[in-house]
């Protein structure tokens, strides 16, 4: 239905934010089949027509955490935010996107110790 409305809407010219609303509603549809990557080019297609619609911003951070992109999932929050700083979902999501990113930098810092500890004799022989 969506595909159809869009293609229906290039054909005739219909106004920008119609179609940004069209993109953004099937961004969501995406979102719950879990065609991530759908969802997230929608809601890019959404903001090359109004780049401050909060919904898209929010759907494509949501799809962009999913597919574990987390530092661009942020940036989208981010730029929601500063649309709408008294948003509760969208300061949640910031919340969520922060911590997995530090959670990320952690498990990446305890590996290079592990590495360190287990090779980094070997290292010193063979430099």
């Amino acid at each position: 239905m969506y595909s159809e409305c869009l293609r229906k809407g290039e054909e005739q010219k219909v106004n920008d934010e119609l179609m940004v609303v069209v993109f953004s509603n099937r961004a969501m549809a995406y979102l719950k089949l879990r065609e991530f990557l759908k969802a997230e080019d929608d809601c890019t297609n959404a903001l090359k027509l109004n780049e401050k619609h909060v919904k898209s911003l929010v759907r494509r951070g949501q799809a962009r955490r999913r597919l574990e992109r987390h530092k661009e999932s942020l940036r989208d929050y981010e730029a929601a935010a500063e649309i709408e700083p008294e948003n509760k979902e969208i300061k949640d999501e910031i919340a969520i996107a922060k911590k997995k990113i530090n959670t990320i930098k952690e498990e990446q810092k305890k590996k290079m110790v592990s590495f360190l500890l287990i090779w980094g004799p070997f290292l010193m022989i063979y430099s």
